[in-house]
């Protein structure tokens, strides 16, 4: 197997009202556009609203990707990753648990 190195920036932000500093955070990160992975629940409560609306108060336009499941497919992965290409972002958002996560993960590195 061939060798290879990444590197992957994180901000982990986690806690009471850090929804509302999202665009901040990214507003510091000098992004212009976000692509938010969440998952379906987050989006039918209204959540994933919020981050896009966080980021909006900074300027900052963003596209979601609202599909990720439990335990994400290879097929969640690479359609995620063609949405967020297709997006043209600069910073991905990765908002839930471990699937979003980890998808968002996956995406950051084939999105390239």
């Amino acid at each position: 197997m061939n060798s290879f190195s990444f590197s992957l920036p994180q901000n982990i932000r986690f806690g009471r009202g850090m929804l509302d500093e999202l665009g901040t955070v990214a507003e510091t990160a000098k992004a212009k556009k976000a692509f938010i992975v969440s998952g379906p629940h987050l989006y039918k409560a209204g959540l994933v609203d919020r981050c896009a609306e966080s980021l909006a108060r900074t300027g900052i336009s963003c596209e979601s990707f609202t599909e990720t499941e439990g335990n994400p497919s290879v097929e969640t992965v690479n359609k995620a990753t063609e949405r967020f290409r297709e997006s043209n972002a600069d910073l991905i958002v990765a908002f839930g648990g471990g699937s979003p996560i980890d998808v968002a993960k996956a995406v950051a590195i084939l999105g390239k």
